[in-house]
């Protein structure tokens, strides 16, 4: 979304640890080389500087055992999705 769409005015984010709201004893080593990680239900939400405005969303326990990544764009006159 930077590359996209700028610097960031402010986040907002809600990160879960199964039913609950993640704690400091949540955080551990990621299994990719990228610090320190917490929870496993993420959802957020991104005002830029442009005027633009994006969301990312991540859950551990996406059906199908099989990774969903991909962004969707949506503009004045239509939307892509990769």
């Amino acid at each position: 979304m930077l590359f996209l769409l700028g610097d960031v005015a402010w986040m907002s984010a809600r990160v879960m640890a199964g039913d609950r709201e993640i704690i400091a004893a949540d955080v551990r080593e990621a299994s990719e080389p990228m610090g320190p990680i917490a929870g496993d239900d993420i959802q957020s939400v991104f005002s830029f500087r442009s005027g633009a405005w994006g969301t990312f969303t991540s859950r551990a326990d996406q059906s199908g055992g099989t990774a969903g990544y991909g962004i969707e764009i949506i503009g004045e006159q239509g939307r892509v999705a990769f």
